[in-house]
């Protein structure tokens, strides 16, 4: 974390809960939306529950939906990496479901994820625009940041 003196040792335990979410989130993934290809749940039987409530993981490739957090979570290794944030909420709308954003203080860097993602829906929902601009989701929180939200 950005001000923690932690170190490396959290960044591995967050890296670590991040593959373990990520296989979880791509077997639901592949059971709800089957993608028919290579060894998908077109092709194999959908995710189990056993009697602790753990999901049931096979060896599936990234489903095409979850390809970016994917990516983000392999560049997180040994680093923390914003972008897990924004493609896991975003994975998670496209699979139907939502999201929640805090840390363990619960200040600053969550108001400014939740600036970050109400810039998001602005850009996306409200002028519905499907191309998201960096540049302008950033104005957008700078806006909301100085006048209130």
């Amino acid at each position: 974390d950005d001000g923690d003196e932690v170190g490396v040792a959290d960044n591995e335990i967050g890296f670590q809960l991040n593959v373990d979410g990520f296989r979880k989130l791509n077997a639901y993934a592949h059971s709800v939306n089957p993608t028919g290809a290579g060894n998908s749940a077109a092709s194999s039987a959908p995710p189990i529950f056993d009697s602790s409530e753990q999901v049931q993981t096979q060896n599936l490739p990234p489903h095409p939906l979850l390809v970016p957090l994917s990516e983000s979570i392999k560049a997180s290794a040994g680093k923390m990496e914003h972008s897990v944030l924004d493609h896991a909420a975003a994975s998670c709308q496209k699979l139907g479901g939502g999201s929640t954003i805090f840390c363990k203080s619960g200040k600053d860097r969550t108001g400014m994820q939740v600036t970050f993602k109400e810039a998001q829906f602005i850009q996306r929902f409200m002028e519905r625009k499907d191309a998201v601009s960096s540049e302008e989701i950033f104005a957008k929180a700078t806006t909301l940041r100085i006048y209130g939200n």
